[in-house]
């Protein structure tokens, strides 16, 4: 997992103009890469993490966007410094929290803090901090953020704010009858940032990063954690039973294994899972032909979402939409307030977490439940994660789809899947070359492609003992693998030396040329080929007195009619 940081583009999806990354139409789009984005919040900047060696590779060669290197945990020179300086106040991302000696851990840390506040800002203004003329050293009342400023903040409530940019949709706090049409993203009531900080004759810079000094939570874009401000665990799943809907049109889903909780139920229709009726708010059934352990997980794969809708995943049921975890995604591809919110049901539900995300066709959404730890994926990737003890268990896990007004077909699901979760751990080090493939034995197996300067870090893996094992074309690793024991915590400084392979000559060929390329003998009724010895390699040296003279007749030339040159009788 690589952290890059780009400027922003528009692209036209669904036919609607929505910011993209600066790489997503040539890049990312193209390579059907996983990826995530945080952006600035409507102003021209995202942070965006990256697994795909390929699409790694590619963006790290790109003048317009910053790399940030696999291992965090790297200081930076006072070179480093400058490059990322230099970089982000292109982008006018506030600078003076940046400084040598850090890790790159807190460097993103810091511009994840400011772009959240940013969010938060957007998330009320409804507009870019940075319009025409604005800089980093201008006043607040002179940039988007101006209606912020105390003047108006009695208007607004005090301390009021927005959480990770979350924006506010009519119905969400209802799992079930999230159907209706989004609005323009408001404050939210368990934001961590306090706008009363807000001074209208204070710089951009300096309000951007005093708000950011606010958020304290874990931050996590991507699978892979920003030590500085939290450690998760990675997450290891283990598939229990599932669902790909490959069977006959049927409203509602067979029972067993699917308990319809509402009215209507789901359908399956061209062997895709979806809503079965445009009436009663979102659909639920409960998978209850698996029961499941306390650390447990639930995904759904999206096969289509063409027009706003909500997706629902729940974990820790008993078999009520009363009392669990509920993940609710909502809006469709190419939306710009696409989010994610997790609510804690008890009866009513409490948003626990929440985001902006960027949705796609193809993305599996996964709902996490290990301890107290509550997280959210895309793809693979730990998008949020927080701690609630609301829930400590609970058997049963369920689907619901609210569909879009459309048409029910707008959005289907292709497979449902549940199972068990364990926190696993990684191994990280420097194999001292950039692009070399890192693999890994024993209880699992994989492969990582090295960073920047040589860093890896592994996947998430469950306790078990394994062998990590650097390998590229033209290098030889020492020591050639390493053998390791994950129990648990990470296992850092797992490093190797590369060296590059000396240049092999071939052998010459110093066969007689007389005999080439070699005698053929017959020994007993077989053929066989001599190799003739040569004493030395060394070209042999025209050890002759003179040189014979060309004594043709020129008119005879190229007839050999010579005649005896003089002295050689």
């Amino acid at each position: 997992m690589i952290y890059f940081i780009m400027p922003v583009t528009t692209a036209s999806l669904n036919n609607q103009t929505v910011n993209v990354p600066q790489h997503f139409t040539d890049i990312l789009q193209p390579n059907g890469a996983t990826w995530t984005s945080l952006p600035f919040g409507l102003d021209n900047g995202c942070i965006v993490s990256v697994s795909d060696a390929a699409t790694i590779a590619q963006l790290q060669s790109q003048s317009d966007t910053y790399s940030f290197p696999t291992d965090l945990t790297a200081v930076l020179q006072d070179s480093d410094v400058t490059s990322a300086v230099t970089f982000l106040q292109n982008l006018n991302v506030p600078t003076d929290q940046i400084t040598t000696g850090q890790t790159f851990a807190q460097v993103l840390t810091a511009i994840a803090q400011i772009f959240l506040a940013a969010q938060a800002i957007a998330g009320v203004t409804g507009s870019a901090i940075f319009t025409t003329g604005v800089t980093l050293d201008s006043a607040v009342s002179d940039s988007g953020a101006s209606t912020l400023a105390p003047a108006l903040q009695a208007s607004l409530g005090a301390g009021a704010g927005a959480s990770l940019g979350a924006g506010s949709l009519a119905g969400a706090g209802a799992g079930n009858s999230g159907n209706a049409q989004p609005v323009q993203p408001a404050p939210s009531s368990n934001g961590p940032f306090d706008f009363s900080q807000i001074d209208g004759t204070a710089t951009i810079s300096d309000t951007l990063t005093a708000l950011a000094q606010q958020y304290t939570s874990t931050i996590i874009i991507g699978n892979q954690p920003i030590q500085a401000i939290g450690e998760i665990m990675g997450i290891v799943l283990t598939q229990l039973a599932s669902d790909n809907f490959q069977y006959a049109n049927i409203s509602p889903l067979p029972s067993p294994p699917w308990f319809k909780e509402t009215t209507y139920g789901l359908q399956v229709a061209s062997e895709l899972c979806e809503a079965s009726t445009l009436g009663g708010g979102g659909q639920f059934e409960v998978y209850t032909g698996q029961q499941l352990p306390a650390n447990q997980y639930v995904s759904a794969t999206v096969a289509t979402w063409s027009a706003f809708g909500y997706l629902y995943l729940y974990c820790r049921s008993a078999g009520s939409f009363l009392y669990n975890y509920e993940l609710m995604v909502s809006g469709y591809p190419g939306y710009e307030y696409s989010e994610y919110i997790v609510y804690a049901y008890y009866g009513s539900g409490t948003a626990i977490m929440s985001g902006y995300v960027t949705l796609n066709v193809g993305d599996v959404w996964t709902l996490v439940c290990i301890g107290s730890t509550i997280s959210v994926l895309q793809n693979g990737t730990v998008v949020n994660s927080v701690t609630d003890t609301t829930f400590s268990s609970g058997i049963y896990a369920a689907l619901g789809i609210s569909p879009p007004s459309a048409s029910l077909s707008n959005l289907q699901v292709s497979n449902f899947s549940i199972g068990s979760a364990t926190s696993g751990a990684t191994v990280s080090g420097n194999c001292g070359i950039s692009g070399a493939t890192i693999s890994w034995t024993g209880t699992s197996s994989g492969s990582v492609i090295s960073g920047a300067g040589g860093a890896y870090t592994t996947s998430a893996l469950s306790n078990g003992s394994y062998t990590i094992t650097p390998s590229k074309t033209g290098y030889t690793f020492s020591p050639a693998s390493a053998a390791e024991t994950v129990s648990g915590s990470n296992i850092t400084g797992v490093n190797f030396t590369a060296s590059a392979v000396a240049a092999v000559w071939s052998q010459p060929d110093d066969r007689d040329y007389a005999i080439f390329p070699n005698n053929e003998i017959t020994v007993q009724g077989t053929e066989q080929y001599t190799i003739p010895a040569h004493p030395s390699h060394t070209t042999p040296v025209d050890s002759r007195k003179a040189k014979p003279v060309d004594s043709r007749k020129a008119a005879n030339i190229p007839e050999n009619s010579r005649n005896n040159p003089a002295g050689h009788e």
